[in-house]
């Protein structure tokens, strides 16, 4: 089956796609892709790293691998793998199709209200027959109890927790030098960012990683989210 590159581009409004240079935060350092697209700093946000992994090997046509990686990555609290696996269990693509387990995954991704994964809900709920809509609580609940962000998030915190004492502890590959950091070149060798670049909280601090991810969210086009009613013949999923 074809990727359906459009709703990939869409999932790619978030913490690593904003990593361009040129983007800063109203209130903070800019959010450099040297930073947020090393070894070392995916190392402790498996979230990212899974979903990037997942969506590589999806444009690669490995779908078992991206279902593995979008799997992994959603037990990290990540709500665009979670609609990433939803989408791939409405249309069957590695997966045998089952829409009641995707509205689960899409519900799951929508916990946090963000209005992408809100409206594809809401459009899966309304494409599904009665009997997919009685299978939903019993698909969704193993979902819940293991992806939920009540038991994945704590996941995540832990993995942040360990990288301010790891990545700021220049152990793994990031080495203070004054009030400069060296981190390893996408062309090789070294480059000196500002440490207060490296050692935002919002990379490293919970509360503060999860608000960005809401920002960024929050800031996605409303042409991106506005989804339409579902036409004669239309499934409901993403084309």
């Amino acid at each position: 089956m074809r990727t359906r590159h459009w709703f990939a581009g869409a999932l790619l409004v978030l913490p690593m796609a904003a990593a361009a240079p040129q983007v800063h935060a109203q209130d903070g350092p800019p959010v450099l892709p040297e930073i947020v697209g090393s070894s070392v700093f995916l190392h402790y946000h498996p979230d990212l790293r899974h979903r990037r992994d997942g969506m590589l090997a999806m444009e690669r046509g490995a779908n078992d691998m991206a279902l593995r990686h979008f799997v992994r990555a959603a037990e990290f609290s990540d709500k665009p793998s979670q609609a990433f696996l939803a989408d791939m269990h409405w249309h069957g693509t590695g997966v045998p199709r089952d829409r009641a387990l995707a509205y689960a995954w899409m519900d799951l991704a929508a916990e946090r209200g963000y209005p992408l994964f809100v409206a594809y809900r809401e459009r899966y709920w309304h494409a599904l027959d009665a009997d997919e809509r009685a299978r939903v609580q019993d698909v969704g609940a193993p979902l819940y109890a293991r992806y939920g962000d009540a038991v994945a998030r704590p996941r995540m915190e832990h993995m942040l927790r360990k990288g301010r004492m790891d990545f700021t502890g220049s152990r793994v590959g990031v080495v203070p030098f004054g009030l400069e950091v060296l981190v390893p070149s996408p062309t090789g060798g070294w480059m000196r960012i500002p440490e207060d670049w490296a050692y935002q909280e919002r990379f490293w601090h919970a509360d503060e990683y999860f608000e960005w991810q809401d920002e960024i969210h929050d800031r996605m086009p409303q042409g991106v989210v506005e989804i339409g009613p579902i036409a004669p013949g239309d499934d409901g999923g993403p084309r």
